[in-house]
């Protein structure tokens, strides 16, 4: 896998990043969906198996769209990396061609008058030679600017698909508790008061129609008589 992407070209691997990042995202949407909808349909309703379906899809989407993003950003920094290391180098050897070029220029001053052709020919090189530099210093310049923002865009990408998926994720109240290190379940704890009647109503609202049967599956476990589970009308 490492040589693979190690010989894709830089404008390959960018497509492929911004592949990962629309995977990740539409993943991300996908499981948003799959957790509602399992919220708020039965168990028994068909269309619950395919919002569970949905949940795992996003779950892999999620994790190759976020595996994409890591490989091949990662490789893009590698590559940045290798064209500001020939950037360095480039401009070093401009540099020690400008050092040559102001050597040569400083002996030809010394010989002018004998020898005016030579001493302006120098002074082309130096000049060529200071145009060489700075062109590799505003090469090095971009190259460092595309590189920050590529690793901007990567990082303010993963945290906003995080906070959406943890803001849109659903909150559920388990059966089991965790008391003195043992593992246990509250229909153990309703059980000896089993026949009691209950009567349960909630408000308009995903979450507490959630809990309210998350309760209601709990009470009739333990063996409660649970009456009614119905919505309370808050506009009135």
């Amino acid at each position: 896998m490492g040589i693979l992407v190690s010989s894709l070209t830089k404008a390959q691997l960018s497509t492929l990043f911004t592949i990962s990042e629309w995977v990740l995202l539409v993943s991300t949407i996908i499981l948003v969906t799959g957790i509602i909808g399992e919220g708020k349909t039965p168990w028994w309703r068909l269309r619950h198996d395919l919002y569970v379906f949905l949940v795992a899809l996003g779950c892999i989407g999620e994790f190759f769209g976020e595996a994409g993003i890591f490989v091949f950003s990662r490789q893009l920094q590698t590559l940045e990396e290798s064209e500001i290391s020939r950037a360095n180098i480039l401009a070093g050897n401009a540099g020690d061609n400008a050092t040559r070029a102001k050597n040569a220029a400083d002996k030809a001053e010394i010989i002018s008058s004998k020898a005016g052709t030579s001493a302006e020919a120098a002074l082309r090189k130096a000049d060529l030679a200071r145009k060489d530099v700075r062109e590799a210093s505003k090469q090095l310049a971009r190259i460092r600017t595309d590189a920050q923002a590529v690793e901007a865009e990567a990082n303010k990408t993963k945290s906003d698909l995080i906070n959406l998926a943890v803001c849109n994720a659903p909150r559920v109240i388990s059966d089991w508790f965790i008391a003195g290190g043992v593992s246990r379940s509250y229909v153990d704890e309703l059980k000896p008061m089993a026949g009691q009647v209950v009567f349960i109503e909630f408000v308009p609202d995903a979450e507490a129609r959630r809990a309210a049967e998350n309760i209601s599956r709990t009470l009739a476990q333990a063996e409660w008589d649970v009456k009614s589970i119905q919505l309370v009308n808050t506009t009135s």
